[in-house]
């Protein structure tokens, strides 16, 4: 996996568009796929688009106006035909309050062109603001991991349930040494708004921190795709905190094939936020 300036230019050049009238339906228009394994997650609760029809309403809905997008920090990497970044960012609304947000995309080669083939954006929410949001709770019995025949079994999937079993026991420091490359630095988005994890020993030390937490997890809803040597899993899942909040959770992590092995090179894990809470949210609540 390689530093890849030309999905960087992509990314940057498409921030430029959505600063004009109409610009994120044009930029989802020229630079998105329209191959079969779609999926955008946005910052919202209902933001889960899985065909390309939803997908085009989600865009037409966020070209009402022009959004100036200031970039923080952006990664890209690439690796044969498939290439993803990861970014923060401060959106200026035109009532010159900001957002942070965090982007994670993740490419495809199509020809001679790149293409978009997973989007996930997210705004950081605070620990301390969890319970504020009132998630409505899960009716049922909620069963940790992945339900039977939910998912399509893979290689990748499995490492994924495997994850969540070690975080449901409290024991992910030895799985967490194993999973994440040491060959390419891992990159590590959390929920809170200071969550960018950098390099192995800062993307394992995180995932300790979750895994003492003792959370449990129930998968509501899995994909996952391959090629090449580089991989992808997304899923939204309910997790039950100790003090027994469920919160709905989502992720993003990429793979990539070392010989035998598929090894994590970043996660983005996000929750959602309902739009009539985001601003008054990151208002409380500055990015660090």
């Amino acid at each position: 996996m390689q530093p890849c300036a030309e999905l960087e230019q992509i990314v940057l050049q498409n921030y430029l568009k959505d600063g004009l009238e109409g610009g994120a339906l044009d930029v989802f228009q020229g630079s998105y796929s329209s191959r079969e394994g779609m999926l955008v997650i946005g910052t919202a609760p209902q933001d889960w688009y899985a065909d390309r029809e939803a997908i085009d309403h989600f865009f037409k809905a966020s070209s009402g106006g022009s959004l100036q997008v200031q970039v923080e920090d952006i990664r890209a990497f690439c690796e044969g035909r498939v290439g993803w970044t990861a970014d923060r960012v401060k959106l200026r609304l035109p009532d010159g309050n900001e957002i942070p947000i965090r982007h994670t995309k993740v490419f495809h080669r199509e020809g001679e062109t790149w293409k978009i083939v997973h989007l996930h954006v997210s705004a950081g929410v605070p620990d301390s603001k969890l319970k504020e949001l009132k998630f409505p709770k899960t009716s049922g019995p909620m069963t940790d991991g992945i339900p039977a025949g939910l998912n399509t079994p893979s290689l990748l999937t499995d490492l994924i349930q495997t994850h969540y079993q070690k975080l449901s026991s409290g024991s992910t420091q030895d799985f967490s040494r194993s999973l994440f490359s040491r060959q390419s630095p891992p990159l590590v988005i959390g929920t809170e708004f200071g969550n960018w994890f950098e390099g192995y020993e800062a993307a394992i030390q995180f995932y300790y921190l979750e895994g003492a937490a003792n959370l449990k997890v129930h998968v509501d809803d899995i994909r996952s795709q391959q090629e090449d040597h580089m991989g992808w899993v997304a899923d939204r899942v309910t997790a039950r905190l100790p003090s027994g909040l469920q919160v709905p959770v989502r992720h993003t992590y990429l793979f990539i094939q070392e010989g035998e092995s598929w090894k994590l090179v970043h996660s983005h894990i996000s929750v959602p936020v309902p739009d009539d809470k985001l601003e008054q949210l990151i208002n409380q609540t500055p990015p660090n």
